[in-house]
C-alpha cells in the first residue's frame, strides 16, 4: 500500500493441499478367491490405503498401503474396494470391484445302491448355471432334469457310474464327480408254481449273471440236493404247500423270488386181509382227507354193497363166497393212490 512516499507490505501463504487423483484399477472377473489390486501410487499425499467396502476379502495389515496389495478370501459374487489418498485435509477416492464368480460345485456323496435308480443331491448352482453329466460306467445313466440340483437318475449301469456335476459361472467352471456303485444282482426268477404228485421234483430258478444264488425253504420242507443250482432237485418235500426261496444276492443287495409247490399225494392204506364165515365186515382204511376216497371191488363178484363208498371205515356186506378183493382209491388234486384189501 502506497501513500505518498510510504509504503506498508504483508504477505499470505496460499497452498493447495489436493491429492493425488485415486486410481484403484479397473473392475475384475475373476475365478479365485485371490488377487492382486493395481494402484496408482501417489505424487501428492501425507497417507493413502485400502478400504474394504462392500463383500469380503483380507488385506494384511503391513499390505493396506500397498498399492498392489495382496486380497485373500475373497467372498463369492462382488466384493468393492475402495483406494484412498489424503493430502491434509484433501482427499481422493476410487472404488473398484472385484467379482469373484467360482461357484464351487458339489455333486453329493458316493453311493452303493441295489437300484438303478437315485434321487441326485448336488449344490444349487445360483447364479450359475449347474448341469449334471456321465463320466464313467456304460453312459446308459439318464437324468430326468440334467440342469437341477437333486434330480432323479436312472438305468444306471451295473457297477461304477461316474456322474459330474458342473457349475458355470461368468466364465467360471467348477465339476464335481461322484462314484454311484449299482449293486443291483440279476432279478432272482424261481420258477412257476406247481402241484405235483410225487415228493420231489427239479426246480426251474433263473441263472444269475450278476451275483451268486441259493435255494432256502420258506415254508413247508425240502431237501436240496445242490441249494446253489437253479435246478437242484428237492427232495422230501412236505404234505400240501411247500414254500422255496430263490436268492440272488450281489454285495449287500439281495433280489429274490418264491415258488410254491403243492405236492397233493395223499396215500392209500387199508386194514389187515380177513377171513370171514360171513358175507359182511368192517372195513378199515386211512383217511382221504383233503380229497376223497372211495372203495370199489377189483376181484371176486361184483355183488359186494359198501354202506358208503366214501367212508374208510364203511360196513360192506353181500360178499360172495371166496376171495373178493376191495379197493380203497383216494384222490386228491388231480392225485390218486390205491390199496386192496
Amino acid at each position: 500500500i502506497k501513500n505518498g512516499t510510504c509504503i506498508s507490505t504483508d504477505t499470505i501463504r496460499i497452498t493447495n493441499s489436493t491429492a493425488s487423483k485415486a486410481h484403484a484399477g479397473n473392475d475384475r472377473n475373476i475365478c479365485v478367491d485371490t488377487v492382486v489390486l493395481s494402484a496408482n501410487i501417489p505424487q501428492y499425499y501425507t497417507s493413502y490405503g485400502w478400504e474394504l467396502l462392500t463383500g469380503a476379502g483380507d488385506i494384511a495389515p503391513a499390505d493396506l498401503d500397498n498399492p498392489y496389495a495382496v486380497v485373500r478370501n475373497l467372498g463369492s459374487g462382488r466384493n468393492r474396494f475402495r483406494w484412498v489418498i489424503n493430502n491434509g485435509t484433501c482427499q481422493s477416492v476410487d472404488d473398484v470391484e472385484i467379482a469373484n464368480n467360482f461357484i464351487q460345485a458339489n455333486a453329493g456323496l458316493n453311493n452303493t445302491i441295489c437300484t438303478d435308480t437315485l434321487i441326485l443331491e448336488a449344490n444349487n448352482p445360483s447364479p450359475g448355471v449347474g448341469s449334471w453329466g456321465v463320466v464313467g460306467g456304460s453312459g446308459s445313466a439318464q437324468f430326468e432334469n440334467a440342469g437341477v440340483p437333486n434330480t432323479v437318475v436312472r438305468n444306471l449301469d451295473q457297477g461304477s457310474n461316474l456322474i459330474t456335476w458342473t457349475i458355470l459361472n461368468v466364465g467360471c467352471k467348477s465339476v464335481s464327480t461322484i462314484d454311484i456303485v449299482n449293486d443291483k444282482p440279476t432279478l432272482a426268477n424261481a420258477g412257476a408254481n406247481k402241484a405235483i404228485c410225487d415228493s420231489s421234483i427239479a426246480l426251474s430258478g433263473n441263472t444269475p449273471s450278476v451275483g451268486s444264488a441259493t435255494w432256502s425253504v420258506v415254508s413247508g420242507s425240502g431237501n436240496f440236493v445242490s441249494p446253489v443250482s437253479p435246478t437242484t432237485t428237492v427232495n422230501g418235500l412236505a404234505f400240501g404247500k411247500n414254500l422255496f426261496r430263490w436268492s440272488i444276492v450281489n454285495n449287500a443287495c439281495t433280489s429274490y423270488d418264491d415258488v410254491e409247490i403243492a405236492y397233493n399225494t395223499v396215500y392209500a392204506t387199508v386194514g389187515e386181509n380177513q377171513v370171514l364165515c360171513g358175507n359182511t365186515t368192517s372195513l378199515e382204511a386211512s383217511s382221504a382227507a383233503p380229497g376223497l376216497g372211495t372203495w370199489s371191488i377189483v376181484g371176486g363178484t361184483s355183488q359186494a354193497a359198501f354202506a358208503n363208498v366214501n367212508d374208510p371205515n364203511t360196513t360192506v356186506s353181500n360178499l360172495g363166497r371166496g376171495k373178493n378183493i376191495l379197493r380203497w382209491s383216494i384222490t386228491n388234486q388231480g392225485c390218486t393212490t390205491t390199496a386192496e384189501i
